[in-house]
């Protein structure tokens, strides 16, 4: 088990739990949620997105534009937040502490949410851990990536990278990808691009670089599965999950690193 580092990269983490189909959200279940989570979640947002659906149509490939509407619960400090859709749940956060910490707070929110909006199912869970190394990236980062062990598939994976912002990766049940994004801008991106959620909160408490050299590690592990939403069982995956994201992340940073951020 990693000890918690002191200095660690660490600056943004998302839990995300994909869920059957939840019909008229926002008319019947979006003010009931509020309600249950404002006294620790008051600040409230409503975003809209266009988002590209894939089909397959024999040997043809159709692609449709669809709306979707999110909306963002989040703290007092905007450090923490709950995003939810009609297909989804995510906890997301700036003040990362510990995964004990996070899983005790995901497990409250999952509580409340299934007691409004009744689940059925789960079908999806997903972590991602990004990190932000600004100084020392030649002798921090494992230039290798030699790969790491998941214990429970008996394989072992290599680790995946990418230098562009496109996440297109594909990846098997329980394991990780592992993206690198390596840059030297006059205004960093403190998460991947793509990432748009983590625009409704803070980064400002991390006092992070504004400009220069950097690289962002991005871990992110997910489980595909469908089955009834059970919080104790979504629980145990999410505990799998955050061991094989160690791993990985253990195998990308070298010795040096660690002793560095302890």
């Amino acid at each position: 088990m990693l000890e918690r580092l002191s200095y660690s990269p660490l600056t943004y983490v998302l839990m995300q739990v994909k869920i059957s189909d939840i019909p008229h959200l926002r008319e019947e279940y979006i003010p009931k949620i509020h309600n249950s989570i404002r006294k620790e979640f008051p600040f409230k947002e409503e975003k809209k997105f266009n988002t590209i659906q894939i089909g397959q149509q024999g040997s043809q490939t159709n692609f449709e534009l669809k709306p979707l509407e999110q909306w963002h619960f989040i703290d007092k400090p905007r450090t923490t937040g709950i995003v939810i859709d009609s297909n989804s749940i995510m906890l997301h956060t700036t003040a990362y502490e510990t995964f004990g910490q996070l899983m005790s707070l995901a497990k409250e929110i999952l509580k409340k949410l299934n007691k409004v909006m009744e689940i059925s199912l789960y079908t999806r869970i997903g972590l991602r851990y990004i990190n932000l190394i600004q100084s020392s990236i030649e002798t921090h980062v494992n230039q290798k990536f030699l790969g790491f062990y998941i214990p429970e598939l008996g394989k072992n994976y290599k680790i995946k990278t990418e230098t562009s912002q496109e996440a297109g990766e594909k990846t098997v049940l329980r394991t990780c990808t592992v993206r690198e994004y390596s840059s030297n801008v006059s205004a960093i991106p403190y998460v991947p691009m793509e990432l748009t959620s983590a625009n409704s909160l803070s980064f400002e408490h991390q006092n992070l670089p504004k400009s220069g050299e950097y690289l962002i590690l991005d871990f992110d592990c997910f489980s595909n599965n469908t089955s009834d939403f059970k919080t104790v069982d979504i629980e145990k995956c999410l505990i799998q999950l955050h061991k094989n994201i160690q791993i990985a992340f253990q195998s990308s940073v070298t010795k040096e690193a660690l002793s560095a951020w302890r």
